[in-house]
């Protein structure tokens, strides 16, 4: 009878350490993949409104692996919303060869990846060497139109990095996560990483050789141009508290003409400074057709010299779960939503 109540109440204290135990709000790219720590606003005119609850804390260390996010499932469908005109989960496709198509609602697009440096991997789409690259193949004059046409657009990524700074010796632009430009001089937008922190440029309809290239000239001090939208706090910053060796993260850049652009890092809002604000709404109109789309490094013509080409490349260092291209501007209810459950957005539920 004694060990039946020793019993008893063993099991009562584990129910209970489990009822009392707070729940787990960590972003993980599969449900319950990994950990992301809470973002920081830009002291650049930025917002530090959040999403609700979708600013989450930091997971626990037993929750913080060093890269453990398990092994693609083969069996199942990408995780790319129908609404993406352009998509890709890569960590479900470790088998696929070295030209990806689109899973996207316009498959007639596909990624080309580059054979130095750039594989798929079991977390996703890794990019490692200075020529690193993936770009995008198909008639991307057709998608810059639909964009111009609707004058809006969101951009979502899911991607990890070691938490070093990048971009900050050799070129002090930013390391290429995703661009859709010509080359270093001129874009229609490009997300890239500096330091530890994001950076925006996007084209506007004004005239300047600033704006072509996604700058705003108003804002130079001491011949420094600046994004349109820039964090500070290194947001990329791995939380010093846990021993994971990679984070992950969860981006959205989201424009709509009468809305304004803005960016999304976990769940919490940046927005431009007040000169940006002004200059977005000049509109895309502007955005030229014949641009190209890449991941992971900058656009360089085919026709430029070796040396040409080392000093136009712009790597990014990191891996890419998931990349996504919508003709709309997702609602900001569905960013936050999608940063909760560990996926891209999808603006029709």
């Amino acid at each position: 009878m004694a060990s039946r109540s020793v019993l008893l109440i063993s099991l009562l204290a584990v129910l209970s350490a489990c009822v009392d135990s707070p729940r787990s709000t960590a972003f993980n790219p599969q449900l319950a993949d990994a950990a992301i720590s809470d973002g920081r606003a830009s002291d650049d005119g930025g917002s530090d409104r959040a999403m609700g609850d979708s600013n989450l804390g930091n997971a626990s260390d037993a929750e913080w692996t060093a890269l453990d996010l398990g092994a693609p499932d083969a069996g199942r469908q990408a995780s790319v919303p129908p609404a993406a005109i352009l998509g890709w989960d890569f960590h479900k496709l470790v088998d696929a060869e070295t030209t990806l198509v689109s899973q996207g609602a316009w498959p007639d697009f596909r990624l080309e990846l580059a054979d130095h440096g750039t594989a798929i991997e079991d977390n996703g789409l890794r990019f490692t060497t200075s020529e690193s690259v993936a770009r995008l193949r198909g008639e991307t004059s057709r998608i810059t139109r639909q964009i111009v046409q609707r004058a809006e657009f969101s951009v979502a990524v899911v991607f990890a990095t070691d938490g070093s700074p990048q971009a900050t010796e050799s070129h002090r632009a930013p390391a290429r996560i995703f661009t859709w430009s010509a080359d270093t001089s001129e874009r229609n937008l490009t997300i890239g990483q500096r330091g530890r922190d994001i950076e925006i440029r996007m084209r506007v309809n004004r005239s300047t050789s600033a704006y072509l290239n996604g700058l705003l000239p108003e804002t130079m001090e001491g011949g420094s141009r600046t994004p349109v939208i820039a964090t500070s706090g290194e947001v990329l910053a791995n939380d010093p508290d846990t021993t994971a060796e990679m984070r992950w993260v969860h981006l959205v850049l989201r424009f709509h003409h009468e809305e304004g652009l803005s960016l999304w890092i976990d769940g919490r809002a940046y927005e431009p400074s007040a000169i940006g604000r002004e200059a977005i709404g000049a509109g895309i109109d502007n955005w030229d057709v014949s641009f190209g789309l890449a991941l992971g490094n900058e656009l360089i013509a085919a026709e430029a010299s070796e040396a040409g080409r080392e000093s136009g490349l712009r790597p990014w260092s990191g891996i890419i779960r998931a990349f996504a291209l919508y003709d709309v501007a997702i609602p900001v209810t569905e960013i936050g939503r999608s940063f909760e459950r560990g996926e891209l957005p999808n603006p029709d539920p």
